[in-house]
């Protein structure tokens, strides 16, 4: 497994293994409002708009029919998914 990075204290990061691989490590985080344990870059794709509410702020979802970019700025309904492009 990779060094975690640092931050701006020179505090390493806390990093977690994929499960895609049981290696490439991912960068995990603590959501301010929920405080559940979020992995960065986690991302979800259809071929229509989300109608899911979003599991936590700044997931993102990819309509590819539309290609439009979604990023949730919210976790309270579905109206939380704001269009980035």
């Amino acid at each position: 497994m990779a060094n975690a990075a640092r931050d701006e204290n020179n505090v390493p990061t806390l990093i977690a293994a994929s499960t895609a691989d049981g290696l490439t490590p991912v960068r995990v985080y603590a959501d301010p409002t929920s405080h559940r344990l979020l992995v960065q870059g986690s991302s979800l794709q259809g071929v229509v708009a989300p109608a899911s509410t979003p599991a936590y702020v700044g997931q993102q979802y990819t309509d590819t029919a539309a290609k439009k970019i979604y990023f949730a700025t919210g976790t309270a309904s579905a109206a939380d998914w704001t269009i980035v492009n």
